[in-house]
């Protein structure tokens, strides 16, 4: 898996603006509002999450997603994920996702 930190000579790593194409991407086909929790690659510390539709889509890490009518206040609800980039917390395996209507998802990783 490519590496979306970029080392320079004398700096600390940083995280790259423009990162290198992803060696490991997954498409998830989903059916609208059913949650499908996808396993995390062994050795993924970041993650790219784009539909391929024009449709609301909301990622959750290391939880289920729980979308009811109602406000969500406790800190639970899922992050919209609409062309996201995010470092995945250490010791999280599962990337929950859910669309608003049938498609698909794409989940690019990088270490």
């Amino acid at each position: 898996m490519r590496d979306l930190v970029a080392s320079y000579p004398y700096s600390a790593e940083t995280a790259s603006f423009a990162p290198p194409a992803s060696d490991h991407i997954d498409r998830l086909v989903l059916t609208a509002n059913t949650p499908v929790a996808h396993p995390v690659p062994p050795d993924a510390r970041f993650v790219a999450i784009q539909p391929d539709g024009d449709f609301a889509c909301y990622a959750r890490f290391g939880g289920a997603i729980s979308m009811g009518p109602g406000s969500v206040t406790n800190g639970t609800a899922p992050e919209p994920a609409r062309g996201i980039v995010r470092r995945i917390p250490t010791g999280v395996t599962t990337i929950t996702v859910q669309a608003s209507m049938d498609g698909a998802v794409h989940l690019a990783f990088w270490s």
